[in-house]
């Protein structure tokens, strides 16, 4: 079996960017990748790449679908921090249908990027089938498959992800975890989440609401409906709404790190830290070898304006991306930069920014200036 690299970590860089979704994919010319930090700036480009193959229909801008299909695959071969397994009994397809291979690895990929932080094997693969469902059912420039058609039967059942599970070896990990993120049995309350998400990927997120609440109102224990409806409640600025939804995730799902990470954020904004951190460390006991605890309480220092705390909490962060080879490194690097330089110590803190800077964080014209970048 081949192996190709990804990573995972949900990051936000809560003042300085904003996760946006591509409506007019363009190849990028002359892209080079040489180092991890080449591979970093360009996830935000290869999501938008993703979506584009996976709903542009298969005959149309056939040389465009080349070129996107070579871009990806360049990225994902020589990516330091993203790893997929091909195994022959979930890509057997590829025998007829070649082009679906890709379509496979750009779901995979997507969920990983979309979910930093979840390490969630199952759940990426997962994905990874339903893209190819998704464009299989099209019909367009496919060839009847055996093995796809079993992959529709499984899902409409809600036998998919079991199977699967089975594949990649953690079936252990289903039964011994009733309350993990499984999905739902109801191929109905699954056809709204997946509604409910589309809504969300386009920015209409009134009618994604609407969409995961019908999933709920099916499935009462559909975890990740309750992450997304959240999620979309906080896009709104609806943020008693979005706590609501994820605490109730979090009740069904104590060790739920993605609702609990989300749940942080909007007690940021709220300016409610002492609620913040109590997620965070809260993340941190789920997840000691992980960053986004600890990282998450810098975060929260920073917004109080407690920078010795900060920079404490973000110096662990420091430690446990570099520990892991993670690019995300860099975010540590923008707050402790931030840290430093609101401390008093600005020849530091411009330091950990040039950092940021030279590995693909954007800073604005006017967060340079004010930051002494210029």
């Amino acid at each position: 079996m081949k192996k190709i690299n990804l990573i995972a970590g949900v990051c936000v860089y809560f003042c300085l960017t904003q996760f946006c979704f591509g409506q007019g994919f363009v190849v990028p010319e002359n892209y080079e990748f040489k180092t991890k930090d080449d591979y970093q700036k360009y996830e935000y480009q290869i999501i938008d790449c993703i979506n584009w193959l996976e709903n542009t229909p298969l005959d149309q801008e056939t040389d465009k679908r080349k070129d996107a299909g070579a871009f990806l695959i360049k990225w994902i071969t020589g990516s330091p921090s993203v790893s997929i397994e091909l195994r022959e009994d979930l890509v057997g397809f590829m025998k007829t249908n070649p082009e679906l291979l890709l379509t496979y690895m750009g779901g995979y990929t997507k969920f990983m990027l979309e979910n930093k932080g979840s390490n969630d094997v199952l759940q990426a693969t997962m994905v990874a089938v339903q893209s190819v469902i998704k464009v299989y059912k099209k019909g367009i420039g496919i060839k009847k498959d055996k093995s796809i058609e079993n992959f529709i039967k499984m899902d409409e059942k809600g036998e998919l992800k079991q199977w699967l599970a089975a594949k990649v070896g953690i079936t252990d990990r289903l039964n011994r975890d009733e309350g993990m993120y499984n999905s739902s049995k109801s191929a109905e309350a699954r056809a709204f989440y997946n509604e409910g998400f589309t809504y969300a990927k386009n920015g209409d997120f009134n009618n994604a609401i609407e969409s995961y609440r019908k999933a709920i109102a099916i499935d009462r224990r559909y975890v990740e409906a309750y992450d997304n409806i959240g999620v979309a409640f906080r896009r709104l600025n609806m943020l008693d709404s979005a706590e609501h939804y994820y605490l109730q995730s979090i009740k069904l799902y104590p060790k739920g790190a993605m609702a609990r990470q989300n749940l942080g954020l909007v007690y940021q904004i709220k300016k409610e830290y002492e609620k913040a951190l109590e997620q965070y460390r809260a993340i941190q006991d789920i997840n000691p070898e992980g960053p986004e605890g600890v990282y998450g309480m810098a975060q929260t220092y920073l917004n109080m304006g407690d920078f010795d705390k900060a920079i404490e909490a973000g110096l662990k962060a420091e430690k446990i991306y570099e520990k892991n080879k993670d690019p995300w490194i860099a975010d540590a690097h923008v707050l402790l930069g931030i840290a430093y330089f609101e401390s008093g110590k600005k020849s530091k803190g411009k330091s950990y920014l040039k950092k940021a800077i030279e590995a693909g964080v954007k800073l604005s014209p006017q967060q340079k200036k004010y930051y002494e970048l210029d």
